[in-house]
This record gives C-alpha cells, structure tokens and sequence, in this order.
C-alpha cells in the first residue's frame, strides 16, 4: 500500500509543467503542451505537436514507483513505457524518484 501523503498528484504535478522542456533518459527532451481533462499532452522531437497520455498511467506509475521506493527497487519503467521522460517531484528527468 502506497502512503498517499507521499505520492506524487500527477495532475498537479504536469499541469505545473506545461509550456517547460523535460530533459529524459535517452537524452531526447520532451516537452509538456497541455493537461486536457484525464490525459496530457506531450510533444516530443518526434511529435512536436505532442501525443495525448492518459494522466492515470502517470499516476499508477508514480505510485508503484514509490512502493518500490520503500522497498528499496529504483526503476519500473524502460524507456519504451508510456511515461518515459515525465519528470519526477524532484525535477529528476524520469520517475525514478518520484517521493517529495
């Protein structure tokens, strides 16, 4: 069971981030355009004019990234995931730490 006053609120969290470039784990940055009712819209070097995500798959991520965390487990997440490159609450380029 996650500890809900430790996870991340992934809605705030990139709506926050709109207009800022989000440097990632390939190098390739990404950038937050727009927080549309449940998803995100991310546009990246090969989709400039971004690709919707649904906000849940950051926030389910974010979430077992922080159970791991408490286990000690530092990644879930491969490059090819949904949620490669959304920033982490600390600003890390991935949600490798997503605890505040």
């Amino acid at each position: 069971m996650v500890d809900s006053r430790r996870a991340l609120d992934a809605r705030a969290h990139l709506s926050a981030l709109v207009g800022k470039l989000i440097p990632t784990m390939t190098g390739r940055p990404n950038r937050v355009l727009s927080v549309m009712g449940d998803r995100v819209i991310v546009g990246t070097e090969k989709s400039p004019e971004g690709k919707p995500i649904q906000i849940e798959w950051v926030q389910a991520a974010t979430e077992a990234q922080a159970a791991l965390a408490m286990t000690g487990v530092v990644s879930t997440q491969g490059h090819n995931s949904p949620v490669d490159g959304l920033p982490a609450a600390d600003d890390t380029p991935s949600l490798a730490s997503p605890l505040r």
